[in-house]
C-alpha cells in the first residue's frame, strides 16, 4: 500500500479512538488498529503460543516449522499456518484490519460505516463482519441446531472459512425461532422442521396474533415462549394478516424484546438467509450487556471453525 494511503488510514483509525467509544478500548489496541505488529501482540492471548501447535487435519502434536511462518506436520504431512482453521483465517485481512473490524464490530456499525471509516471496501468489510457473526453463533451452547438444514448456514463453510455463494446457489430458508427471557437472560431458540408458512397457518387457523415490520414477522405467545419470530420470504402472503390482532409482548415489559427490536431496526436489507446470525448476535450483545465486548468478539474470532461433518 502506498505511503500516504497508510497514513492517512492510521489517522483516521486514531481518529475513531479519540472519540467517544461505547467502551474502553484494550490496552495497546489504538496502535494495535493500524500496526500489524501491536496486532498480532494483542491477538496473542488467543492463540496459540509457538511450540504448542498441533496439525489441524488429524490433530498429531509434532509439527515442524518451514519458512514464512508456515508449519508443517510431522505424521499427515499437512501444511499450514497459526490461523489455519480459525475464523480470523476467513476474509484475507491484516492482523491490524480485524482488530480494527472487530472494534466498529463492537460499536454496532454497518458495513458502509465500517468500510468508509477503515478504508477498506466494502466486499471486504462485509464478509468480515459475516465472519464475526460466525464466530459469535458458533460460541453458542446451542449452536449446532443453528447449522441444521432450517437456516442453510452450513453451506457457507469449507476447509474451516467462511465462504461467499455464487447468488444463484443462496439457499433463502426462512427458519422460525422462539424468544424468551429468564433470569435476565435471553434465549433465541431455534424450531425445527418450522419455516416461516407455519406462522401463517397459525395466524389463520387458531388466530395467533402476528405483527409484522417490513419482511420480519413476530407473534403472541406461544407454548413456552414470549413470541415466535421470523423473517419471511419477500413473496410471502403478508396480505391476510388481520392487523387487528396485536401480538400481546407489544404491550408489555419483556426486556430482551425491547431491545431486539431496536437492533433489528439498524439492520437494512435483511434476508432470511442472514436472519439467524442478526438473531444470534443481538442474543449475545444482550447477555453479555455488562461486559467488555471487545476481547469476547476477538476470543471468538481466534476460536477455532467448528467441525461441521
Amino acid at each position: 500500500m502506498h505511503h500516504g494511503n497508510v497514513e492517512h488510514r492510521r489517522l483516521s483509525r486514531e481518529a475513531l479512538y479519540r472519540t467517544k467509544l461505547l467502551e474502553r478500548p484494550l490496552p495497546g489496541e489504538p496502535q494495535a488498529a493500524h500496526d500489524d505488529e501491536a496486532a498480532r501482540a494483542l491477538l496473542a492471548p488467543w492463540l496459540p503460543g509457538p511450540g504448542s501447535h498441533a496439525c489441524p487435519r488429524c490433530a498429531h502434536a509434532t509439527v515442524y516449522a518451514l519458512s514464512g511462518g508456515r508449519l508443517r506436520c510431522a505424521a499427515c504431512r499437512y501444511t499450514f499456518t497459526p490461523l489455519t482453521g480459525r475464523w480470523i483465517n476467513s476474509g484475507n485481512l491484516a492482523p491490524s484490519d480485524w482488530v480494527f473490524v472487530a472494534r466498529l464490530f463492537v460499536e454496532g456499525a454497518t458495513a458502509h460505516q465500517a468500510a468508509s471509516m477503515s478504508g477498506l471496501s466494502y466486499n471486504t468489510v462485509f464478509k468480515a463482519l459475516t465472519v464475526l457473526r460466525f464466530a459469535v453463533l458458533a460460541s453458542a451452547l446451542d449452536a449446532p441446531s443453528f447449522f441444521g438444514l432450517e437456516t442453510g448456514l452450513r453451506q457457507y463453510l469449507r476447509n474451516g472459512r467462511v465462504r461467499t455463494l455464487p447468488r444463484k446457489t443462496q439457499l433463502e430458508t426462512s427458519p422460525v425461532f422462539g424468544l424468551m427471557e429468564q433470569g435476565g437472560w435471553a434465549f433465541v431458540d431455534i424450531l425445527p422442521n418450522y419455516q416461516s408458512e407455519i406462522v401463517f397457518h397459525f395466524h389463520l387457523s387458531f388466530h395467533l396474533p402476528v405483527a409484522r415490520d417490513g419482511n420480519i414477522l413476530h407473534t403472541g405467545p406461544f407454548r413456552h415462549y414470549r413470541t415466535l419470530i421470523t423473517c419471511a420470504e419477500a413473496g410471502a402472503p403478508f396480505g391476510v394478516l388481520n392487523t387487528r390482532l396485536r401480538p400481546e409482548i407489544d404491550a408489555d415489559s419483556f426486556t430482551f424484546w425491547s431491545y431486539a427490536k431496536k437492533r433489528l431496526k439498524e439492520f437494512k436489507g435483511i434476508t432470511p438467509s442472514r436472519f439467524t446470525l442478526y438473531l444470534k448476535e443481538i442474543e449475545f450483545r444482550y447477555n453479555h450487556r455488562d461486559q467488555d465486548l471487545m476481547p469476547l468478539i476477538l476470543e471468538r474470532l481466534c476460536a477455532r471453525v467448528p467441525e461441521m461433518d
